[in-house]
C-alpha cells in the first residue's frame, strides 16, 4: 500500500453534492487535501428529492464544523414539514404536536 508523504500528493474524488457530500468537502477543506465533487444534476430541484432543511442532529455536526452561525444568519426556523413518497402519499409529518408517522 502507499504511503503519502504529505496530504497534497493525493485528490480524493467526493460522489454526490448532497449534505453527506458537501461536509465530507469541508472535512477535506480543512485538511487541506484536494478533492473535487461530483454530481449528477445541474441544479438544486427540488423534484429530485434534493433536501434542503437540516434535522437537528445535522444541525449539532454543523456547529461542530463551525458553521451554525453563518446557516443561522441565512437560514430560517421550520415549525412544520412533511415527509412524502414519489407519489405524494405522507410519510411522517412533524410540527407543533411533535412527530407522526402513517
Amino acid at each position: 500500500m502507499a504511503q503519502h508523504s504529505t496530504p497534497n500528493d493525493f485528490r480524493v474524488i467526493v460522489i454526490g453534492g448532497g449534505h453527506v457530500g458537501l461536509v465530507a468537502a469541508h472535512f477535506l477543506s480543512n485538511a487541506s487535501i484536494d478533492f473535487v465533487v461530483l454530481e449528477q444534476n445541474d441544479t438544486i430541484d427540488a423534484e429530485l428529492g434534493v433536501v434542503t432543511g437540516l434535522s437537528h442532529q445535522a444541525l449539532h455536526l454543523m456547529e461542530q464544523l463551525g458553521l451554525s452561525e453563518r446557516l443561522k444568519a441565512i437560514g430560517t426556523c421550520v415549525a412544520h414539514h412533511e415527509v412524502r413518497t414519489v407519489k405524494g402519499k405522507w410519510c411522517r409529518k412533524v410540527g407543533e404536536e411533535g412527530m407522526t408517522r402513517k
